[in-house]
């Protein structure tokens, strides 16, 4: 019997982290509605940052423009930062 609790326990568990897992993860910036990028929450907001110039300046954001654009963003086009099919936050190359 305590077995089979425990197992039960533990899938469980495993579901629960597959669940919270899955909302930290599930983080997209995309323009055009196309997908441009995905990943965890931290990763995207830093690079949405990046790419609104909130992070660097001068001559460092325009080799980072250049830099995602050759990852296939429309530097004159807005984006937006999605987190589970939702929208966080809207933003353009400066």
């Amino acid at each position: 019997k305590d077995l089979i609790t425990s197992m039960i326990f533990t899938a469980d568990l495993a579901a629960i982290l597959k669940t919270l897992i899955m909302k930290i993860e599930n983080y997209e910036i995309r323009q055009d509605g196309k997908t441009i990028l995905s990943g965890d929450e931290l990763s995207l907001k830093m690079v949405f940052n990046n790419m609104t110039g909130k992070n660097f300046s001068g001559q460092e954001y325009e080799k980072y423009k250049s830099f995602v654009e050759g990852e296939g963003f429309d530097l004159n086009k807005p984006f937006a930062l999605y987190n589970n099919g939702s929208l966080v936050k809207t933003g353009q190359f400066i």
